[in-house]
């Protein structure tokens, strides 16, 4: 019995860890990127419009997760021009937040 509740307990915690961590995704993609990327991700925004942001919708099927995180870290250069800065002070814990919300954008 005592087993029974542990894995209940476990498994309670795990499904809490993951929605949280969704969450906490949309809140710094929302803090972080949304001015320039839009809340749905299609860039659609003045900032996004000015800097003829691509749609994440449709960009984020074609990118790894790795390539995504380095976008974030590092920041995107385009033929020689700087696109995005890179984003600071983001833990890695936010970054892999944020990089699963923008998996969920379609």
């Amino acid at each position: 019995m005592k087993s029974i509740i542990m894995i209940a307990a476990t498994a309670a915690f795990v499904a809490t860890a993951t929605s949280a961590s969704a969450a906490d995704g949309a809140e710094v993609y929302s803090k972080n990127c949304a001015k320039c990327h839009g809340a749905d991700g299609k860039g659609a925004t003045p900032m996004g419009k000015k800097l003829k942001i691509k749609d994440l919708t449709v960009e984020q099927k074609k990118l790894s997760d790795e390539q995504v995180v380095k976008s974030i870290k590092e920041g995107v250069i385009e033929d020689g021009k700087q696109r995005m800065k890179p984003i600071k002070g983001l833990s890695d814990d936010d970054i892999a937040a944020v990089v699963k919300y923008v998996r969920s954008l379609k």
